[in-house]
């Protein structure tokens, strides 16, 4: 039994993105579970309301990938520095406008460590 090339083509490009896919959303589902916690400790020690939760959840999720995409790039470990702290410095401003400033003052102590907490997980990978 003889299988046409483009049958056998068509068999290949669909696996390569089905595996495309499935490495993409395991990275996704990794930053959608740490935006959730992050997420998590802004909501129990901020008290946040379900639309801030949502908000932030989806802000973090945002930053997350725009860090990795700095860290897959080939640049160096400099100017990965500079962007990252770009991003982080915009998340916070975004953060600013999205929670009252009691609830900011009361998240910020948190901050540091689950940003830097996400970027140990982003390299390990």
């Amino acid at each position: 039994m003889t299988v046409p090339i483009r049958t056998l083509c068509a068999i290949l490009l669909f696996a390569g993105s089905l595996l495309s896919s499935c490495a993409k959303s395991a990275g996704d589902t990794s930053i959608s579970r740490q935006a959730t916690s992050i997420s998590r400790t802004f909501a129990s020690k901020g008290h946040l309301n379900e639309g801030q939760y949502k908000r932030v959840r989806s802000l973090s999720i945002r930053m997350m990938r725009e860090i990795e995409r700095v860290k897959s790039h080939n640049s160096s470990p400099l100017q990965q520095e500079l962007l990252i702290q770009e991003i982080q410095a915009g998340y916070e401003m975004q953060l600013a406008s999205i929670l009252m400033p009691a609830q900011l003052a009361r998240v910020q102590p948190y901050m540091p460590k689950l940003l830097a907490l996400h970027s140990k997980t982003v390299a390990v990978r």
